[in-house]
Formats: C-alpha cells, sequence, structure tokens
C-alpha cells in the first residue's frame, strides 16, 4: 500500500465519516467529501479511493431503507443514468469539464430554487410525469457521477420535485447510487485506472470508520421532521452546488 502523510489520513477519515453520514440518510454530507479527498489526494486518486466507500456505504442504506424504495422513480431515472456513464467514459476527454460542472452546480441552484417557491405556492409546478426532466437529470447524473462523483445533488433535486419523503428519498437514492456506482466500478478499474489493489484496501481498512458515520446519519435522521429534512436537502445541495463551483474556479 502507497504511504499516506498525518494529513491525507486525517482528510481520509473525515471523508470516511462524512459518507457514512450521508448514506445513513442525511444527503449532502457526502458531496463535502469529494473536493476534501481531491485536495488531499488530487483528483485521480482520490475517485479511486472514494468510490470504493460510496459502494460499501450503499450497501449498508439499502439494507437498513429497504422497505421504501420507490421503484417507479427508481427505473424512471435509472437507465439515463447509466447512459449518462457511458457518455462521460467516451466523451469526458472532450467535452469542457470547468463547464459542464459549473453548469450542474447551476442547474442545482436553479432548481433547488424552483422546488422552494414550487413549496411556498409562489409558482405552480407539476413535474410528477415529466419525462423530459427524468431524462435530463438522468444524463447529467449519470455523466457527473462518472466525471466528478457529483451526482448526489442532481438525484436529490430529481427525488425532491417528485415529493418523495425522507425514508422514500434516502431509500429511493440508495439504490440509484449503488447501482450507478457498481456500473462504474469496471470503467475506472480497466479504462481509467483509478482503482488499484491500494486504493480497494484502503476502503477496506476505513469500513468500521464507515459503518460508524452511516450509525450517525441513521439516527439524525430519525430525530429530523419531514419540514427539517427538507430544508437539509435544500441547503447541503445549495453547499454542493458552491463547492463544486468554487473548486472549478480555484
Amino acid at each position: 500500500m502507497f504511504e499516506l502523510s498525518i494529513f491525507q489520513l486525517i482528510i481520509l477519515a473525515l471523508s470516511t465519516l462524512l459518507i457514512g453520514i450521508g448514506k445513513g440518510g442525511l444527503p449532502g454530507t457526502g458531496m463535502i467529501a469529494i473536493p476534501l479527498a481531491a485536495i488531499a489526494f488530487g483528483g485521480k486518486i482520490s475517485t479511486g479511493i472514494i468510490l470504493p466507500l460510496l459502494i460499501f456505504a450503499d450497501v449498508y442504506a439499502i439494507i437498513h431503507y429497504r422497505k421504501y424504495l420507490n421503484k417507479k422513480y427508481l427505473f424512471s431515472v435509472l437507465p439515463w443514468a447509466l447512459l449518462g456513464v457511458l457518455l462521460a467514459v467516451y466523451v469526458g476527454d472532450i467535452l469542457n469539464e470547468k463547464q459542464f460542472m459549473c453548469t450542474i452546480a447551476g442547474v442545482i441552484i436553479v432548481g433547488i430554487g424552483l422546488i422552494i417557491m414550487k413549496d411556498y405556492k409562489l409558482i405552480a409546478l407539476d413535474v410528477s410525469g415529466n419525462k423530459f426532466m427524468a431524462i435530463s437529470l438522468g444524463l447529467a447524473g449519470g455523466f457527473a457521477s462518472m466525471i466528478g462523483n457529483a451526482a448526489g445533488p442532481i438525484m436529490g433535486l430529481y427525488l425532491l420535485a417528485m415529493g418523495s419523503k425522507k425514508n422514500e428519498f434516502v431509500g429511493t437514492g440508495a439504490w440509484f447510487f449503488f447501482t450507478v456506482n457498481l456500473f462504474k466500478v469496471p470503467m475506472h478499474v480497466f479504462l481509467w485506472e483509478t482503482i488499484t489493489l491500494d486504493t480497494f484496501l484502503y476502503a477496506l481498512w476505513l469500513l468500521p470508520l464507515l459503518l460508524v458515520g452511516v450509525y450517525i446519519g441513521i439516527l439524525l435522521t430519525k430525530k429530523l421532521r419531514e419540514d427539517m429534512f427538507k430544508m437539509f436537502v435544500y441547503s447541503t445541495s445549495i453547499i454542493s452546488a458552491l463547492i463544486i463551483l468554487i473548486k472549478q474556479i480555484i
């Protein structure tokens, strides 16, 4: 295994805990871990370390929230997300990543703004049968997931727009991310070579801390009322979008 500095170990431990909390039911906290890991390890190596952790955490989440899967919402967006992953693999080197990620951040901020206005009845917004939204957010989510593990706020935007309550939000999201992340593994191993034996062993070593994070996330989610949960998702989604923007600027 490659050696890590004290700083890298601290960042890795913090990132693992945040990922666990996010997968335990507080979406958005895991997004904070992604730029932290990129700063500590560099973009390429960080994705190889983070992806196995995300998959392990997804397994915990789908087991705990297995009763709350909304298959209709999942299968409306999942095929397009998988297509988005493939698009990222084959055209990711051609497209300008900075422009794409800034666009994603803008979509998240505008989307959250529209949903908030809908909640306060400032506008009439019915997206329950909107296939275009499922297709566009699915493609964007898959692409963003492959490029920078940044699909969280996009899927959150979709589920909020569909009116998902917190348990359904987490349960459906868990299956979505587990499937997409698992789909990405062969491409990270064989095409991009970002997952190695070393990065996988570090992920295994961090499993206990990851489980602690998941448990904390589950406990905190139980204590949050639906309105507080929704406000938490709004806040972390906007923060995640701002992190994406700042990351592209610096």
